[in-house]
């Protein structure tokens, strides 16, 4: 539980937007105090997006140096993206885009597929699945959810990029 310095009330920590550079790792306002704020004074969080959207280079600079001054803290964050969700989706989307790779796919539908198969591996039945495409992107396959495939990773590495029913 954390306390507002607005509002003075006792939350709970996800009521808190997440700071790292402060001791507690949280904001020291409420989300719902901080979204009043910023409701009475637009002209001022609108200046910050201005000035940021118009000193793209200023702001480049400013984040190349605070890199370069905290390697350890930069590459703490770069890891935790890299292995998060949305990290993963950029890598996959990336991988599209260069194999010209038509279509896509949503989370529900790939999670019909798995379900359809069991949620295990379609060659050895292991219940540790990772997303297969039947024809890779490589050889001209889609990202559609009829092509995809739950496979494990041992057994999605030993295809390649090999066309197997």
């Amino acid at each position: 539980m954390l306390e507002c310095s607005v509002c003075k009330q006792c939350l709970p920590e996800d009521k808190f937007y997440k700071e790292k550079r402060t001791q507690r790792g949280y904001q020291s306002q409420c989300k719902k105090c901080m979204y009043e704020r910023r409701k009475q004074n637009p002209d001022f969080f609108n200046k910050i997006y201005k000035w940021k959207k118009n000193n793209k280079d200023k702001v480049a600079g400013y984040n190349q140096e605070w890199r370069k001054n905290n390697p350890e803290s930069w590459q703490e964050i770069r890891q935790r993206y890299h292995y998060s969700d949305k990290g993963k989706q950029k890598r996959i989307k990336e991988r599209q885009i260069r194999s010209g790779a038509r279509g896509s796919h949503t989370p529900q539908q790939w999670d019909a597929r798995c379900e359809y198969y069991g949620n295990k591996c379609v060659d050895c039945g292991s219940s540790e699945i990772t997303k297969d495409h039947r024809i890779p992107l490589s050889k001209e396959g889609t990202d559609f959810a009829s092509n995809l495939i739950p496979r494990c990773l041992s057994c999605n590495s030993r295809k390649g990029n090999r066309w197997i029913g």
